[in-house]
């Protein structure tokens, strides 16, 4: 008797997880952050699942200042980032495999005459 109700247990949650995936139901952007011995933010990592992102100025009530490297690695969806102010440092290789990415929003131009980051550039034929 409890096999038949652990049977019918599992069988609900795979018809629930099947339910959730027919029904398109999206996946959260999630963003993770590593506070900074200045203490201040870097943004670490991204999963991204939307087309387009604001990165936040604070985070915690600390400024956001870097975007790590391969941060944004393999977001494959991304069309479109917005970079506030506060950015004053972009890691190496930060937009990897971004190869949707087509827009980069920029809040304060000003801001970004100091900016520190490294550009590859690769040639697509």
């Amino acid at each position: 008797m409890k096999l038949k109700n652990i049977l019918k247990i599992i069988v609900v949650f795979i018809v629930f997880v099947i339910m959730l995936n027919l029904l398109g139901c999206k996946k959260e952007d999630v963003l993770r952050y590593k506070l900074l011995e200045d203490n201040t933010y870097e943004l670490e990592k991204a999963t991204i699942e939307s087309q387009s992102i604001n990165i936040p100025q604070f985070y915690n009530n600390k400024y956001v200042t870097h975007i790590g490297n391969n941060a944004f690695k393999g977001c494959l969806k991304l069309e479109s980032i917005t970079i506030p102010e506060s950015i004053t440092n972009i890691g190496d290789s930060a937009f990897n495999g971004c190869n949707n990415l087509k827009e980069v929003k920029i809040k304060n131009l000003n801001a970004w005459y100091n900016l520190s980051f490294t550009v590859y550039f690769v040639w697509h034929n």
